[in-house]
């Protein structure tokens, strides 16, 4: 706390003890070592280069510390497996095949932490995740779950309106809804050749569900993960007006922390998310290209 704050009064009240005790412990260790680990300056602590040293060394120490009694608990303690996941996966694509994984499973709970928060699997309390990237989480041991395109998504009734979808440039009498960024509907105009159509109208949504809620609601048309389309296109809730895929240059992968891969739990529940996820590539989209 001293070599963090550089003030002894400081490191106290965060221990909650006196500051002439943090001195005290700090002279016990100087001597301990027969090297001065501070500079007493007139504006405060310094750290000497062999204190910088001990610094570095400590950090890591209680570092590791932290994170071996974070695994500890969790394996000592038998409950839900906790699965972190983006809302939109959640529930476009998980949720409704979850009931599968109870009845081959039915003596494991789960416990889904759907966010949009990056969960620390080393240090936090959470089994493993479902994250969308390109697979590379330094400490993670990540296997790929599925890839997926993007494709555009109406309500029915948006197809035979007063501006019909019949070919791509007739989106620009349509508005365009946006998740996040409005990059990818650049990719996917410019793949079917409507590069002219203006990106500009249709608002911005910072959540997929909400957007494809919009979508369902013939606000506009949306650009959605094939993945998590699936459902609602089969239900007839949307339809996908063209058949022009833009792929994505991210996917879904499974991790964990690498020591922890081959828990039977997590194991369990990665193999069935595999094995769903394999099921259900065969239904996909076809991708077709324009040239």
């Amino acid at each position: 706390m001293a070599a963090r704050h550089l003030n002894f009064t400081a490191a106290s009240k965060e221990l909650f003890v006196t500051p002439g005790a943090v001195s005290r412990q700090i002279k016990l260790l100087e001597d301990h070592f027969e090297v001065r680990l501070f500079n007493r300056m007139a504006r405060g602590l310094e750290l000497t280069e062999e204190g910088r040293f001990y610094y570095r060394v400590a950090h890591e120490a209680l570092k590791r510390l932290e994170e071996g009694s974070a695994q500890l608990k969790r394996r000592g303690r038998e409950g839900p497996l906790k699965v972190t996941m983006i809302p939109s996966f959640a529930v476009h694509w998980l949720v409704p095949r979850l009931e599968g994984f109870y009845r081959t499973h039915p003596d494991t709970e789960v416990l889904l932490d759907a966010s949009f928060r990056t969960v620390d699997l080393h240090r936090e309390d959470m089994d493993m995740g479902i994250r969308l990237g390109k697979g590379t989480w330094p400490g993670l041991h990540a296997e790929l779950l599925m890839t997926f395109d993007w494709v555009p998504v109406c309500a029915p009734h948006i197809m035979e309106g007063d501006h019909p979808l019949r070919e791509p440039n007739d989106l620009a009498h349509h508005i365009l809804l946006h998740a996040v960024t409005r990059d990818n509907w650049s990719g996917w105009l410019k793949m079917a050749g409507a590069a002219s159509v203006s990106l500009d109208r249709g608002p911005l949504f910072n959540d997929f569900n909400v957007m494809i809620q919009a979508a369902r609601d013939g606000l506009g048309v949306a650009l959605g993960r094939s993945a998590l389309v699936r459902t609602d296109l089969e239900a007839g809730r949307l339809v996908q007006p063209f058949d022009i895929a833009f792929p994505s240059q991210t996917a879904y992968y499974v991790v964990c922390a690498e020591e922890r891969s081959s828990h039977p739990k997590i194991a369990a529940f990665r193999d069935w998310l595999l094995h769903e996820a394999a099921e259900d590539q065969p239904r996909a989209p076809k991708r077709r290209e324009k040239g």
